[in-house]
């Protein structure tokens, strides 16, 4: 069996005036992840906040969906983190996303009946939950929105591009160090990682089935990255000790996150659809 850390333990390691503080902020990551994209206006943001009236609770390791569940339900991070997985009539486990506050499960539930993925609790997780009529009320009223919202799907999209390269094509080393950069990266963007210290809670065992090899390579690998003090993996979490070396490993490139403003032409339509009352009306 492999280690184990909770989020909780990033909550504990804070001072006291610091706690209520960090909940309050993991309660408005999807805002935060949001406004890399969409310069939000304050309506926008009464609109998102008005989407967070239902939330559900599940507890470290609850199957939140299964594969072949009908979809009923889309589902936005609040705390805690999830992963994706595909598992095999033998029992084989790919671990094929890693979910973290801000981040949207299930956003496909309006066009496909059932889900191709088990959706697993890491942590306790705290979820909204919209209803599929709630997201077609974002896109006919909050375009902006909808926009942005479509942005987060094409960059989990695009993440998933970027794994299928690392275990098709990265070695076992370059995978571990282009998920570690990631991980912290995306951390970064909900405020969940400063400096180059975080927290990771999997077990080896869930690491290996998202990187695509056994705990024993995984070991192998995490002990020359280790040996080379490029990073430091412990129960206090993960520390990075020379980024410029693992960005190296992982011959790493950022563009694929898409972490960039609303292109020009796309700002350029939703100011002329603000124009048209059908939608102005949602913008008030």
């Amino acid at each position: 069996m492999g280690r184990r850390w909770d989020c909780t333990v990033l909550v504990l390691q804070m001072q006291d005036g610091e706690i209520q503080d960090e909940i309050l902020e993991m309660t408005h990551a999807l805002k935060r992840k949001l406004s890399v994209f969409l310069s939000m206006s304050d309506s926008e943001e009464r609109f998102i906040d008005r989407l967070d009236a239902r939330t559900e609770s599940f507890g470290k390791n609850d199957q939140i969906v299964s594969e072949g569940d009908a979809y009923s339900k889309i589902y936005v991070i609040k705390k805690g983190w999830t992963y994706h997985s595909r598992t095999l009539d033998d029992g084989r486990r790919q671990i094929t996303r890693i979910d973290l506050p801000g981040d949207i499960c299930c956003f496909f539930a309006p066009i496909l009946k059932y889900s191709a993925n088990n959706i697993v609790a890491l942590t306790d997780c705290e979820m909204t939950v919209l209803e599929l009529e709630q997201l077609a009320e974002i896109y006919t009223e909050q375009p902006g929105l909808g926009a942005a919202l479509s942005w987060c799907c094409a960059q989990d999209e695009s993440v998933l591009s970027e794994r299928l390269v690392s275990v098709g094509r990265r070695s076992a080393v370059e995978r571990l160090a282009h998920f570690f950069v990631e991980i912290r990266r995306r951390m970064e963007l909900v405020d969940l990682a400063e400096g180059n210290r975080f927290l990771l809670p999997v077990t080896r065992e869930q690491l290996a089935d998202a990187m695509g090899i056994t705990t024993v390579h995984l070991f192998r690998s995490m002990r020359r990255l280790e040996k080379d003090q490029i990073i430091a993996w412990g129960t206090d979490g993960v520390a990075i000790n020379d980024m410029m070396e693992l960005h190296r490993i992982a011959k790493f490139t950022e563009p694929y996150l898409h972490y960039t403003e609303i292109p020009s032409r796309t700002d350029r339509f939703l100011k002329k659809l603000s124009q048209i009352p059908q939608y102005a009306s949602g913008q008030q």
